[in-house]
């Protein structure tokens, strides 16, 4: 017997939309960024713009045995929206402070890797802390990769369309992208700014093969994804959420 999972939109208006979730375990594991909301769906404005993004204006929630976490989509450095633990109840009201956003906020728009190189089957670039992981960097954005820490020393960071870079027969992409100081010294980053036009890239070592990875650039959508750990025999959720619809185009 599959888990017994409903959405239900009770209103959807040019301002506001309300949504209901509920689900109850019957034996088919955890949910995994399960999309909730597809903004694009909801109703248009009077221009007849599509949504392009939520806030979460308050959300009544009831969760039993397992953990909830309310997810913006295609943001894997800040994704978590809410965290609903075991066995917790209540509301949240986030009106007097706008909203949270289901796409990172242009106004917020500049994030920071600390770079690191560690040794992990050879030489490799460690972006806070996790050693060469595939990234998404969103699309309008600012990403500013500091290259200060004196591991990086004789490795320059760089962009590609190509994997690994100049190593793997590519060329260095420039678009957007300015190199401050030396790496291995206070100050030394590399820094880009994303536009819609931006294409997937790689970051790599100009001096060393194999030390980086893939970054896709990705538009945010303004989903809300769900994803829950813990769900066993009668767990349950019930949420409601009031969410402010936004049109500005990311």
């Amino acid at each position: 017997m599959a888990d017994i999972v409903s959405v239900k939109k009770q209103s959807d208006n040019v301002r506001e939309a309300v949504f209901q979730f509920n689900y109850q375990y019957v034996d088919g594991g955890n949910e995994s960024a399960v999309q909730k909301i597809d903004a694009s769906t909801l109703d248009v404005n009077s221009n007849g713009d599509a949504c392009t993004g939520l806030k979460i204006l308050d959300c009544n929630f009831n969760v039993a045995g397992m953990t909830v976490q309310v997810l913006k989509d295609g943001d894997s450095q800040d994704p978590i929206m809410l965290n609903l633990t075991e066995d917790q109840s209540g509301n949240f009201d986030f009106k007097e402070t706008g909203g949270l956003p289901s796409t990172t906020e242009l106004t917020e728009a500049t994030r920071t890797y600390a770079v690191t190189v560690v040794n992990s089957g050879g030489n490799k670039f460690a972006l806070g802390g996790s050693t060469n992981p595939t990234i998404n960097l969103l699309k309008n954005h600012t990403y500013i990769f500091d290259q200060s820490d004196n591991t990086n020393s004789g490795h320059p960071l760089r962009f590609s369309t190509t994997a690994n870079g100049t190593h793997g027969g590519g060329a260095e992409y420039t678009t957007g992208v300015t190199v401050t100081g030396t790496p291995g010294s206070s100050g030394a980053k590399t820094t880009i700014v994303t536009t819609a036009d931006t294409p997937d890239l790689f970051y790599y070592c100009t001096n060393h093969s194999g030390m980086g990875n893939s970054s896709s650039l990705v538009n945010p959508t303004g989903d809300v994804l769900f994803t829950t750990t813990g769900a066993a025999a009668n767990d349950s959720y019930q949420i409601v959420m009031r969410l402010k619809k936004n049109y500005k185009v990311q």
